[in-house]
């Protein structure tokens, strides 16, 4: 069963408008990613690039809340560095 997650960053109205009314993704606050993740742990690093590092983390698959390691859905979560325009860019 395969998960898919909206972007964290913010939209405008007019970028939220261009959406389609069908999308069902779930969006995660940062807090509930951090939870996922163990703040995101060097344990939980599973590969970086050049515009971020990847880390697994786990959500209920009914709820969608952070769990603890090895309980519901894995899922990866990219987090962006701060200072690259490059991931900005590709994420979009």
């Amino acid at each position: 069963k395969r998960t898919s997650c909206e972007k964290l960053s913010r939209t405008s109205s007019a970028e939220e408008k261009e959406m389609p009314s069908t999308t069902k993704l779930h969006q995660f606050s940062f807090n509930d990613l951090s939870i996922a993740t163990r703040k995101f742990s060097r344990e939980n690093l599973i590969g970086q690039g050049g515009f971020g590092y990847v880390y697994k983390g786990w959500i209920d698959e009914i709820t969608f809340s952070p769990t603890k390691p090895g309980v519901g859905i894995t899922v990866a979560v990219k987090k962006l560095k701060t200072d690259s325009f490059q991931g900005h860019k590709e994420w979009v």
